[in-house]
C-alpha cells in the first residue's frame, strides 16, 4: 500500500514540478488530463481502502493474483480491492504515458537542446519510467 499509494504519487508530483522547469515550459502540456489522472488515481485509492471496510482484508497473498484471490477470499471486498488497483493504475498511466511524453515532445523551448548527452539524470529516469 505504501509503495502503490504513497511513493508513486510522490514521484509523479515530482515529475509535475520538475519536468516543465527542465524543458523551459510554463506548465504541463495538458492540465485537464493531469487533473483527470489525479482524481482517477485518488478514486482508485479510495476504492482500494474501502475494500478493507466492506469485505475485510483480502486473503490472496502478496501478489493478489485474481484466481487465487477469489478462491481464498469470500465476500465482495476482494472485488473492490482488485478494481481499486486497476483504476489507480489507469490514473497513473494517463499521466505518465500521455501527459509527460507529449510535454517532452511539444513544449520544449526553442533555446533548449534535447540531445541525448545533455539530459539530466532525472529526465533519463522519467523517460525510462
Amino acid at each position: 500500500i505504501m509503495i502503490l499509494f504513497m511513493a508513486m504519487p510522490f514521484i509523479i508530483g515530482l515529475m509535475n514540478i520538475a519536468e516543465p522547469l527542465q524543458i523551459g515550459a510554463r506548465d504541463v502540456a495538458f492540465p485537464f488530463l493531469n487533473n483527470l489522472s489525479f482524481w482517477t488515481f485518488f478514486m482508485g485509492a479510495m476504492l482500494f481502502n474501502l475494500s478493507f471496510v466492506i469485505g475485510g482484508s483480502p486473503d490472496a497473498g502478496w501478489t493478489n493474483y485474481a484466481p487465487l484471490a477469489t478462491d481464498f477470499s469470500a465476500g465482495y471486498g476482494i472485488n473492490f480491492y482488485l478494481l481499486g488497483v486497476q483504476i489507480a493504475g489507469i490514473g497513473i498511466l494517463l499521466f505518465c504515458q500521455l501527459s509527460v511524453f507529449s510535454q517532452r515532445l511539444f513544449l520544449l523551448s526553442p533555446g533548449k537542446n534535447y540531445s541525448v548527452i545533455r539530459r539530466w539524470l532525472l529526465r533519463w529516469q522519467l523517460f525510462l519510467y
